[in-house]
Order: C-alpha cells, then sequence, then structure tokens
C-alpha cells in the first residue's frame, strides 16, 4: 500500500469511528426514552426509530472519506434531528435529552474541521430554538426556550473551541511525535506489561525486517532477542516491565539482536519504562553498530599493522610533534643514531641534524605544518651521540585531521652514509685522473668556464699547457710502471708550486694543464719559472735518477667573451712553438699584449735562453 493509500485508510476508519459512535449515542439515548418512558406524542419516537437505521447504514455504506468535508458533516448533523424527536417525546424544556445536543460538537471539536465544529454550534442553536419560533407556546415558551438555546449556544462555543484547540495541539505533538520516531536512525520498539509490542517505527522495520503491522502484538522477546541469549536478557526485561527498576535503565548498552531470518546483528540499546496498567511500558531504542563493529575492528588492525611496521621495520621511524620533538621513536631509529629510545624522546631532529642543513629542515617543517606541501623527502648530514657525521635519507610526512589541521608527523629515516661515500668516489673517479687523482679534461673544463664567468667582474685568467720531454725514453728504458710513478711524482710537484685557488689537471699521457686565475703577465712568467724549477732536481725511480724537463705554453687573457676550446688551442700552440724550440722552455703568447708572441727557455736554475715568437698561424 502507498502512502496516499494508507492515508486515506486511516482517514476513512477515523470518519466511520465517528460515525458509529454517534450512532450509538443515537442508539443508546432512544433506548433511555423508551425505558423512562416519554408518555406522550408516540409519533415522535416513531420518527426517531425510522431515523436510525438509515444513519447507522450510512456510516458504514457509504464512503464518506472521499466526499468533502461538508457532506462528512451530515452523520452527526442527522443526530441532532434524532435528539430534537426525543427531546419533544420527553417533554419539551425538561427533557432529559437537551445535553445530548453538545456530543456533535464534542465529536467535531476533537476529529472535525473548525467549519464542522462552528457548523456543529450553529446546531446546537437551530435544535433547541426551532422548536420555539416554530411550534411555541405552551410546548415551548419562546422566551425561555431562547435563552436556553443562546446559553447552550455559548458552552457549545466556548467548550466546542477550547476542546477543537486542544485537540490541534494534542494531534500536533502526536506528529511530531511521530514524526521524530519514523525519521529518526534508530529503531523504537515500545511494549506493554505483558511484553508485547505496540510500537514500532520504520527504522525497527528496516533493521529487523518485520513490518509495523505484521510486529505489533508479538512478544518482545521472541521477536528481538536471538534465542541462545533469550535467558540471560528475559528476566531482566520481565522484571523491568513490572518493576520499572534495572540496574542498566537509561544507560547505553550492547547486545545482540534477531533479525526476521534468524540472523544477528550487535545493536547498541537505550531502555526506559512509564508506569503503565499492570506494570511498566518498556521503550528502547536501538542502534544497529554493525558497520561500526566492522569500522572498530578495522581500525585495530590497521593500528595493528602500523604498530607492527612501526616497531618492526629495519628503517628508523618515529612520530614527531608539529615542533619538532620526537613523541615516539623505534628501536631502528635508536640504532641509527646512537641515542636510546628514552633519550631521543627527550630531544628534537634539530639535536642530531648537521647545522648547515638544519634551515632547510626548520623550513620544511613549517611548511608541512601549515599545509603547504604533502611530503618532504631530502637527504642530509645528521651526527650520532658518538660524534660521528652520518648521511640519511629522510621522509616526512603530516597526519591531518578532517579539517585539514597537522596533528603530527611521520618520519622515516635511513643511513645512506656508504652510498654517499660510493657515490662521491664515483663522482671523484669520474672528475679526477686516476692515476695521479689530478682534476681530468672534463672537471678542469668546468672549471675554465666559471673561471670564465667570473671575467664580468674583472680579472684574468692564465691558461698554461706543459708536455714533459722525451718522456717516452723513461717509458722505454724503466717500463710504464716506473713512467707511472714519474707521473705521479710530477703531479705531486706541479701540485705543491700552484695556490689552493689555482687548478692542475692531467689532460692525458704526459700532458698536463694548469688553470691560474687572477693573474698578470709578470706572475704568469713567475709561475712558468716554478715550473723549470719544479723540474730542475731529478726525479728517483727504483732507486735511479731521472732528470726530466717540460715544455710550456702559456695564454693570458682578460676577455669575458673569451671562446674557451680556442683558449686551449692558443695554449697548445704556444706549448708546440716551446718544444720546437729545443724544449725545457716555456712560451708566452702573445696576443693579449698587442705584439708577436715571444717565447722564452728556462733550464736547471732558470737561466734565460733564445726567444721562440709565437703567433696565432705558427703552426704548419
Amino acid at each position: 500500500m502507498d502512502p496516499d493509500q494508507a492515508r486515506t485508510s486511516s482517514e476513512s476508519q477515523n470518519l466511520l469511528g465517528i460515525a458509529a459512535a454517534v450512532a450509538a449515542v443515537a442508539v443508546a439515548a432512544f433506548v433511555v426514552a423508551i425505558l423512562i418512558g416519554t408518555g406522550s406524542r408516540a409519533g415522535e419516537v416513531i420518527a426517531a426509530v425510522l431515523l436510525v437505521p438509515p444513519l447507522v447504514a450510512s456510516v458504514y455504506l457509504v464512503p464518506w472519506w472521499r466526499l468533502p468535508a461538508w457532506a462528512q458533516a451530515a452523520p452527526p448533523l442527522l443526530y441532532f434531528a434524532i435528539v430534537a424527536l426525543l427531546r419533544d417525546a420527553a417533554g419539551a424544556d425538561t427533557s432529559i435529552f437537551t445535553a445530548l445536543v453538545i456530543l456533535p460538537v464534542l465529536w467535531f471539536a476533537l476529529y472535525g474541521t473548525r467549519a464542522q465544529l462552528l457548523v456543529s454550534v450553529a446546531g446546537v442553536f437551530v435544535t433547541l430554538a426551532a422548536p420555539a419560533l416554530i411550534v411555541g407556546a405552551p410546548d415551548y415558551p419562546p422566551r425561555e426556550e431562547l435563552v436556553q438555546a443562546f446559553l447552550w449556544l455559548i458552552i457549545a462555543g466556548a467548550l466546542g473551541l477550547t476542546v477543537h484547540r486542544l485537540g490541534l495541539e494534542v494531534r500536533a505533538r502526536f506528529i511530531e511525535y511521530r514524526s521524530i520516531l519514523e525519521t529518526a536512525h534508530e529503531s523504537f520498539i515500545s511494549a506493554q506489561p505483558d511484553g508485547r509490542i505496540v510500537d514500532w517505527n520504520q527504522q525497527a522495520e528496516r533493521d529487523f525486517g518485520w513490518s509495523r503491522d505484521e510486529v505489533i502484538g508479538r512478544q518482545f522477546a521472541e521477536t528481538v532477542i536471538p534465542p541462545r541469549f533469550r535467558g540471560v536478557y528475559s528476566a531482566g526485561f520481565d522484571h523491568l516491565l513490572h518493576t520499572g527498576e534495572h540496574t542498566l535503565l537509561g544507560r547505553r548498552f550492547e547486545m545482540q539482536a534477531m533479525h526476521r531470518d534468524g540472523g544477528e546483528f550487535p545493536v547498541e540499546i537505550t531502555v526506559s519504562a512509564l508506569p503503565a496498567d499492570g506494570g511498566y511500558r518498556l521503550n528502547a531504542f536501538l542502534h544497529d553498530i554493525s558497520e561500526r563493529r566492522k569500522s572498530d575492528r578495522a581500525l585495530r588492525e590497521a593500528e595493528e599493522r602500523f604498530r607492527r611496521s612501526f616497531h618492526d621495520s629495519a628503517a628508523g621511524m618515529a612520530i614527531v610533534s608539529t615542533e619538532g620533538k620526537w613523541m615516539q621513536v623505534n628501536q631502528a631509529l635508536a640504532d641509527l643514531t646512537g641515542y636510546t629510545k628514552g633519550e631521543l624522546t627527550e630531544m628534537s631532529f634539530a639535536d642530531i641534524t648537521h647545522p648547515d642543513d638544519l634551515d632547510a629542515e626548520l623550513e620544511a617543517l613549517e611548511q608541512l605544518v601549515a599545509g603547504e606541501r604533502r611530503r618532504h623527502v631530502t637527504e642530509q648530514r645528521c651526527l650520532r651521540a658518538d660524534g660521528r657525521l652520518i648521511w640519511i635519507s629522510l621522509s616526512l610526512s603530516p597526519v591531518r585531521d578532517e579539517d585539514g589541521d597537522t596533528l603530527y608527523l611521520i618520519s622515516q629515516m635511513q643511513d645512506v652514509t656508504e652510498r654517499k661515500q660510493t657515490e662521491a668516489k664515483l663522482a671523484h673517479q669520474a672528475m679526477h685522473d686516476p692515476l695521479t687523482g689530478l682534476p681530468n679534461r672534463t672537471l678542469f673544463t668546468d672549471r675554465m668556464q666559471l673561471a670564465k664567468a667570473r671575467l664580468r667582474r674583472g680579472g684574468s685568467l692564465a691558461l698554461l699547457f706543459c708536455d714533459l720531454d722525451d718522456f717516452k725514453l723513461v717509458n722505454d728504458s724503466f717500463g710504464h710502471d716506473a713512467g707511472d710513478r714519474l707521473l705521479i711524482e710530477v703531479a705531486a710537484r706541479l701540485r705543491s708550486i700552484l695556490r689552493p685557488s689555482d687548478t692542475v689537471s692531467r689532460f692525458g699521457g704526459d700532458e698536463f694543464a694548469l688553470l691560474c686565475e687572477a693573474v698578470d703577465s709578470e706572475a704568469t712568467e713567475r709561475i712558468a719559472s716554478r715550473i723549470a724549477e719544479a723540474f730542475s732536481a731529478p726525479f728517483v725511480i727504483d732507486g735511479n735518477e731521472v732528470s726530466l724537463s717540460a715544455s710550456t705554453g702559456v695564454v693570458l687573457t682578460t676577455d669575458p667573451e673569451v671562446d674557451l676550446d680556442q683558449l686551449m688551442s692558443d695554449a697548445d700552440l704556444t706549448m708546440y712553438a716551446a718544444k720546437q724550440g729545443g724544449g725545457a722552455r716555456h712560451a708566452l703568447f702573445g696576443h693579449e699584449m698587442g705584439e708577436h708572441p715571444s717565447a722564452f727557455t728556462s733550464r736547471g736554475g732558470g737561466s734565460r735562453g733564445s726567444a721562440t715568437r709565437v703567433g696565432p698561424h705558427a703552426r704548419s
């Protein structure tokens, strides 16, 4: 049945009840009139008898609920005619039936509309006043009858309107009560002292599978409590129904409930008791907590998984407050840092972070807490309890509430010191000569780029290419291993004559390159002379003294737009010129001085020899 049909059926049943009651009163009045005897005017009694059957028949045969409101008032108004006839038969103004005119007013006040009520009030006046106006004295003295009619009119109006107003208030409260119950997300069940269910809301229908019509009159315990628990709960509910007392009265507790199909599900229940005939009426609110139980179980499992992951993890883990304090740490973090777990919870991450990395970490923490970042991943240096410096891989993630506010952060740390050392070693190998440890051509070129960039702020740079003279004889005479040891010694002597800011590189074989910044031509001459002096002392290889010299090409520039490839080509050309001049000398490329290149020789203690001029096109 849809809601409209249900409402129509309910209205029809209400109307039938009202009309049936009116008819019953009419019949009762007629019976009383016969019993007490009217003494006269049998015709009025017969007329009343004839009106009662149509009234009763119309109540059950006419679909009053489908008719408009004015038509629905017909049965109660017909009652006025019956009362008028009985009143006339019993003796007019002294009739005991006069007071019965108030009954339709009370019916309409309780169940009718305001218009129907006003019509019934008017009906009271008409019923009492009409005989005086139509028949008159002596049976119906006009003055007395009209006064009596007006008094009854006032009584009926006051009483009817008051009752009608109270009825509306009661119905409004009842509708509100039913609305609350029917829209509640909890099942509501009410049972009489004998345990029979008398109320059952829509949520109860959904939770338990019984419709309201099916469940009304069933025993509470047999309907709601599973068989295996009835022995436990039934006694308590019976005690409550009879005494209104129970330790759980007004308190929430959990129990198992039973669905119509026999399945069990957990509920949270609150019970109250109201005095009633024969004991107490039980009112119970039940909330299906199946989903909550599942959520609680899932939450416990998640918490257990996190607890195990946290404590058993090989990575150092910590729960960090929004201020950076360690709230909880695992054993792996204690092992990583060298502190005990108790010591760490008295510290913050700032206490072990390397000072050079601290500002970046504090900024990241502030951004995470403010919601500006979702995660922070980095590698940084930390100081262990024993003072040793280690590298860690750090991941920091915030945990936020439903409003987006940060509650705390989860930190994960792993020791990557060995990897960082390996990376540093590989990076060094990629940028340095494996034999001498000097920067290789790649690193040297990168440093030349930086030096060129600094030329925009002024200054100069000198590039020197140095090639060993007759180094092949060393390899042929003493072997390549001896030659390698000789190259290592050469690298050490060249490194020793330069400033820390200068760079010496092995380009390959027996060729070296030197980069010096902020030097003029005189300083460059001195550097070239120191190179010659570095080769003045013999080298000792496997107990054998080996004399060795070098040819050096020097290029000096202050041009910030210089082409570095061309600059190296000029240095190589100048070195080639020095070697062509007999070796054991250095040559200075003269392009920067606006004149032809010149060369100077230096042997042993640096004595000056013959000059070799070098220009951009000297090589053939």
